[in-house]
């Protein structure tokens, strides 16, 4: 399991459906992990029933169903159409020896979707977000610096949108924390210092974007390392940048946009009052 994992808030709400301390869950994820690797490497869990998965990791036969559907609550699981059950985001979860696997036999993962490139066209398709090194004087960065401002803001173009997608529910005290604990995870370091009230909100509906899981994490991470890795140095607005790094890497990966993510967040009145402090 990753470092980044084993404090993951889906693994403390899983715990908590399951009436389980952190730990038990953890140790379960983990070997819930362990028998994919070894018997299901592309993350087609599926093919096994709720009963074999449970045995497999020593969880009560008789309570599978309600393990099964305690990991697609948390979204440690999700559903599918093709093969019942897949391992959420298994491609980024997986070890490389079971990438190396899979590439040595030619095969992919279940729960990663590749366009599909015309023979001989000398194309080939993106994987996975990179790094970017984004000028700050480049209309791409302009561009989304405006998306970001008008996103804080709530412009007209995101009430719109808003109309469009799912609105996350953030109404639990469990919320509030959980929001709170990622956004610290995330952006408690010395860049995001001097930030404005409304970066502050926007770093809190990232963090709340990750702990429902309508964000991967490999996007913040992306974010995040060019911000470090910038020639150059350290750019000027730190926050302005790492959205536009982030709405690149989703636009991307296929992803829904970063305007219509943020319009489904509308964090609670206890984290967008003047007195929370996101990062110091």
């Amino acid at each position: 399991m990753k470092r980044t994992g084993i404090d993951h808030p889906k693994l403390r709400r899983l715990g908590r459906l399951l009436e389980l301390p952190h730990y038990a869950a953890v140790g379960l994820m983990e070997s819930l992990w362990h028998f994919t690797a070894r018997h299901a490497i592309r993350g087609d869990v599926g093919k096994w029933s709720d009963e074999e998965i449970a045995d497999a990791i020593d969880w009560p036969t008789e309570r599978a169903e309600e393990f099964v559907e305690a990991l697609i609550q948390t979204r440690l699981l999700d559903r599918d159409d093709e093969y019942r059950l897949v391992i959420h985001d298994w491609h980024d979860h997986a070890d490389d020896s079971v990438k190396k696997t899979l590439k040595k036999h030619g095969w992919g993962f279940a729960t990663q979707k590749v366009a599909t490139v015309p023979e001989n066209s000398g194309t080939v398709p993106e994987r996975s977000g990179k790094v970017a090194n984004v000028p700050e004087d480049s209309p791409k960065f302009r561009n989304v610096l405006d998306s970001h401002s008008q996103s804080l803001s709530h412009s007209q173009s995101l009430e719109d949108e808003s109309s469009r997608v799912d609105h996350l529910d953030l109404s639990s005290k469990d919320s509030e924390v959980e929001i709170l604990d990622c956004a610290k995870r995330l952006f408690t370091k010395p860049v995001f210092k001097n930030k404005t009230p409304e970066d502050r909100e926007f770093l809190l509906k990232i963090a709340a974007l990750r702990v429902q899981d309508r964000i991967p994490e490999g996007c913040v991470q992306d974010g995040l390392e060019a911000i470090r890795r910038r020639s150059g140095g350290l750019p000027t607005k730190p926050v302005a940048y790492l959205t536009t790094v982030m709405a690149k890497w989703l636009e991307d990966n296929g992803k829904e946009t970063l305007p219509r993510l943020l319009a489904g967040v509308e964090l609670p009145v206890g984290l967008v009052k003047p007195k929370v402090v996101v990062a110091a």
